[in-house]
C-alpha cells in the first residue's frame, strides 16, 4: 500500500524585539476548523521551548507529542484527544511508546495499514505484535517511582524549581551564556543556551567533560541540557557555580 502525502500547514516561531523566540498566541494561528487534526510538540527539546497552553480551537482534534515532558505536570484532558510519549526520555528506556487516545478517534480510522490501525491495537489490547517486554517492565518501575515521589502538581513544581536554578545562572552570567527563548515560554525540561562563538562553546564542552559532565548535547545552534526525571541536577549546578 502506498502512502500519500496530505496537504498540511505549520506554525512558525516568532521573535520579539530582543531576539527571543516564542510561540504566537493561538488567535494568530491559521487553523482551519475543518482540519482533520492539529499536531504539536508540547515541549520542543532542541529549541528549549515549552507550551504554556493547549492549542484547542473548536472541534479540531488535538494530537500531542509529550515525549520529553510526560508526567511532569497536570493536564486538561478535556482539550486533548491523543497524547503519545516515547519512553526513553521520561518514563523508561528506548523500545516502547505510550499512547492515550479518545475512543471516538479510534472509530474514525479509514484506509490505515494494519500495524498502524488504532482500532486493531485497541481490539488486541496492544498485542498487535510481539511486545518489547523488558522496556515495558522498566516503564512499570519508573511509573511506581514517579508515583512514590508525589502528585503531578509536585512534579510540576519540582521541574520548575530545578530549571530555574539553571536559568538563574544563565541570566546572571553577564552574557557568557545566552538563552534565546522568551522567559514565559522557557522549557522546564530542556535548557538551551549559546556562547559567544564556536571556540567558546568547544572550550565550555571540554571543561564539562573534564569535570565529568558528559550529558551536554550540542546542536548546530545551541548547547542544551536535558532535565528528564532520571537526570541529576547537582552536577550541572556545581559546575556552573565554579565556572
Amino acid at each position: 500500500m502506498l502512502l500519500r502525502t496530505l496537504p498540511y500547514d505549520y506554525i512558525q516561531l516568532k521573535q520579539d524585539e530582543f531576539g527571543k523566540r516564542f510561540v504566537p498566541e493561538l488567535e494568530q494561528w491559521n487553523i482551519n476548523k475543518e482540519d482533520s487534526y492539529l499536531h504539536y510538540c508540547d515541549n520542543e527539546t532542541v529549541e528549549g521551548l515549552e507550551y504554556q497552553f493547549i492549542p484547542k480551537l473548536g472541534s479540531v482534534p488535538i494530537v500531542t507529542d509529550m515525549s520529553s515532558n510526560f508526567l511532569t505536570k497536570p493536564l486538561d484532558w478535556n482539550k486533548l484527544d491523543l497524547v503519545y510519549a516515547h519512553a526513553q526520555k521520561n518514563i523508561g528506556i528506548a523500545g516502547s511508546t505510550l499512547m492515550i487516545i479518545k475512543p471516538e478517534l479510534v472509530q474514525n480510522n479509514q484506509n490505515i495499514p494494519y500495524m498502524w490501525d488504532f482500532k486493531e491495537m485497541l481490539k488486541k489490547q496492544s498485542l498487535i505484535s510481539n511486545l518489547p517486554i523488558f522496556p515495558i517492565y522498566v516503564n512499570t518501575l519508573v511509573f511506581e517511582w514517579i508515583r512514590k515521589q508525589g502528585t503531578l502538581d509536585f512534579w510540576d513544581q519540582y521541574c520548575k524549581n530545578r530549571s530555574q536554578q539553571l536559568y538563574k545562572i544563565i541570566d546572571n552570567s553577564h552574557g557568557v551564556f545566552i538563552n534565546q527563548v522568551k522567559k514565559e515560554q522557557r522549557s522546564r525540561i530542556n535548557i538551551t543556551f549559546t556562547l559567544k562563538d564556536e571556540i567558546e562553546t568547544s572550550k565550555f564542552i571540554e571543561v564539562c567533560k573534564n569535570n565529568g559532565i558528559i550529558e551536554l548535547q550540542v546542536d548546530v545552534e545551541f548547547v542544551y541540557i536535558c532535565l528528564f526525571h532520571k537526570q541529576p541536577l547537582i552536577n550541572y549546578v556545581e559546575l556552573w557555580k565554579s565556572l
